[in-house]
């Protein structure tokens, strides 16, 4: 499979990870040849698959079936920027250049602001709050929304927590 960004020579070095999740939980790691390219033997199966390079935002391909020793993923394309985690007190400003994945619950505390511009991306691993007892600013635009959402294969309500404004 090659490999495609836009914007983004060289491709080379790009972090393939297949998570298998059926029948059997298994994983294999491998990087891109200079050209894009790869070469790897994986099980048949049902994998998600994780592609990432610095500089670039995360893609994860979901329930993808692999059947034959023949990948063939297409043209993938990453869009610049990079993944934060985050955690436990947040503030400052956050901007679209980057995801921002909730790893546990977040806390803006009385005596701290946040900061959140067009088109930021806030998606929470699990069963995790968002709580305010200080300012939060969320000013998206109708063609850059604010999106907050579950990071799960098919989102749904219940795959996080909830804002609480205090």
């Amino acid at each position: 499979t090659k490999w495609s960004y836009e914007y983004a020579p060289p491709i080379g070095d790009v972090l393939l990870s297949f998570n298998r999740w059926s029948p059997i939980i298994d994983t294999t790691i491998i990087y891109t040849n200079a050209d894009g390219s790869f070469n790897t033997t994986v099980e048949a199966g049902i994998y998600n698959i994780i592609i990432e390079k610095y500089g670039w935002k995360p893609k994860i391909l979901y329930n993808e079936h692999i059947l034959n020793d023949i990948i063939d993923l297409g043209t993938i394309y990453l869009d610049e920027g990079y993944a934060q985690y985050v955690e436990g007190e947040v503030n400052g400003q956050w901007t679209s250049i980057n995801d921002y994945y909730v790893i546990g619950d977040i806390h803006i505390p009385g005596d701290d602001s946040l900061f959140i511009g067009p088109g930021v991306k806030i998606l929470f691993d699990g069963d995790y709050d968002l709580e305010v007892e200080g300012n939060i600013d969320a000013i998206g635009t109708e063609n850059e929304p604010i999106l907050f959402t579950s990071n799960q294969p098919n989102p749904s309500p219940s795959d996080w927590g909830s804002i609480e404004l205090h």
